[in-house]
């Protein structure tokens, strides 16, 4: 089994993942994992579930003790039944007595309106760690004060980029560095989109893309992990090439200064009756105002309920 602290810097990401897509989504998994990527996160709500379809057949051939899987718990949850059912669907969709580790991934809030207090839900999780149905525990998306609350955790994803740095400006990061996981790094490659001086700069510096240079930063100076969906194999080696060298101290640092007041400008919020942005659609803000909000999770929060 892989220790949390033996994960690959670069976790994989299984948005969009489908049926449809099939033959090139098994293919890029079973080459990410060649490559040395040992750990995959899960979502149920990733199209109804059928994205678990497809990591489940490229799960079959491989040895399982050496992927670690992270099940991510949203919507539907209301109370420790439904806890149970959820990891029962994961269970029996992966082909599985365990997985390595439980994330909520929705606001607190979405448990909280159901009546079932976050203490609660933790409890509940403990308890099948207990029963060796889950080696590790996860959150996402709390505030500060929530993560003093209730953690701390093994793991926990936190939406973090070149942008995005509201979890470093809430000290957040700082206090969960060993856990923490940045999840939309590349924000689905927008940040690139926008062509930033610095990052045109860097990129030509050091041959490589504004892609590599912003991983680069974060997992080789910033020290923490990142999650990447990408199936597409030159991508696939686009982005692990972004470990294979080093920049400059003061290029680091630069990148550290580097603000984007759009989003710092963002009203960023943690619970859906409060006022601002939800934490997790920070990273699909447009700063040019071409798009809005692009939903998280694709699909009806209706079908994502595990019957």
């Amino acid at each position: 089994m892989i220790n949390i602290n033996d994960l690959h810097p670069i976790g994989i990401g299984t948005w969009t993942i489908s049926k449809a897509t099939y033959d090139k989504d098994v293919k890029g998994l079973l080459y990410s994992f060649k490559q040395g990527q040992n750990s995959i996160e899960c979502n149920a709500s990733y199209l109804a579930g059928e994205s678990l379809d497809v990591v489940a057949d490229f799960i079959k051939q491989i040895d399982r003790e050496k992927i670690f899987i992270n099940a991510v718990m949203t919507y539907g949850v209301k109370n420790a039944d439904d806890v149970y059912k959820f990891l029962d669907f994961y269970l029996k969709k992966l082909g599985t007595t365990y997985v390595d580790c439980i994330t909520y991934g929705a606001t607190l809030d979405f448990l909280e309106k159901e009546g079932f207090e976050p203490i609660e839900y933790l409890k509940v999780v403990r308890e099948l760690q207990k029963q060796g149905k889950t080696r590790y525990i996860g959150m996402s998306n709390l505030s500060p004060e929530d993560y003093e609350k209730y953690g701390p955790f093994d793991h926990f994803e936190g939406c973090y980029g070149l942008e995005t740095k509201v979890y470093e400006d809430n000290g957040l990061l700082k206090k969960a560095k060993a856990s923490f996981v940045a999840y939309q790094p590349l924000r689905r490659n927008r940040t690139a989109k926008m062509n930033y001086p610095i990052l045109i700069e860097l990129a030509e510096k050091y041959g490589k893309t504004q892609n590599q240079i912003i991983l680069n930063w974060i997992i080789k100076h910033k020290e923490i992990k990142t999650l990447c969906k990408c199936t597409d194999i030159p991508h696939i080696d686009e982005n692990l090439q972004s470990l294979n060298f080093d920049m400059e101290l003061t290029d680091y640092n630069r990148l550290d200064e580097f603000r984007q007041p759009f989003f710092d400008n963002l009203k960023v919020k943690y619970r859906e009756n409060e006022e601002g942005i939800l934490i997790h659609q920070v990273p699909n803000q447009d700063p040019n105002g071409i798009e809005k909000y692009v939903a998280s999770y694709g699909t009806d929060k209706e079908t994502m309920k595990i019957k």
